[in-house]
């Protein structure tokens, strides 16, 4: 357990090391798969006839690439734009770990979008070798990108609740109960 953590900690830490791990197990897939080691999972994307659908499955994803990198930048203006102490000491803390996550939810989902824009190129040109691998990658890139960021927006709401919770207790006023608590009192 104690070295699964520490696992998790250095996944945390190095989003390029994930990443890269990434790459290699597409690159390891596409030989493995050229190869014939293991069977072709990705063949019906390489038939010429479904060119045209798989060049509006990259867009589609390179849409949702988008939003995760637009997503992604709202939260991380929100991390550096807040100035309370808490925050600070949390920038302060997370370092280059911090930076290097903040920076990896923005490039891992523009980068799936760049390489579904490629997909669909290559698609629409009927060369579909390279289609199914870089549509991979892809999906993985949005996927790291949407779990680092989901992951950094919980750490930020857990600081938000932390300060929201100690002005509260400067001004002495009554917070409102958590929503779904029953009145008992009208």
């Amino acid at each position: 357990m104690k070295q699964l953590g520490k696992l998790l900690g250095f996944v945390q830490d190095h989003p390029l090391v994930v990443t890269s791990a990434m790459a290699v197990l597409v690159a390891a897939h596409a030989l493995l798969t050229g190869f014939a080691a293991i069977p072709n999972v990705w063949v019906a994307l390489m038939d010429p006839a479904r060119a045209d659908p798989i060049a509006s499955l990259c867009l589609g994803i390179a849409g949702s690439s988008s939003l995760v990198g637009g997503f992604a930048g709202v939260i991380i203006i929100f991390g550096l734009d807040s100035s309370s102490s808490r925050f600070r000491m949390f920038r302060a803390r997370g370092g280059k770990a911090l930076q290097a996550n903040w920076v990896s939810t923005m490039s891992s989902a523009f980068a799936a979008v760049g390489l579904c824009l490629i997909a669909a190129l290559f698609s629409t040109a009927k060369e579909l070798i390279a289609v199914p691998w870089l549509i991979e990658l892809a999906l993985g890139l949005l996927v790291h990108a949407t779990v680092r960021m989901i992951w950094l927006m919980r750490r930020l709401m857990h600081l938000v609740k932390l300060e929201d919770a100690r002005a509260i207790d400067e001004s002495n006023v009554k917070p409102i109960p958590p929503f779904g608590r029953k009145r008992t009192n009208g």
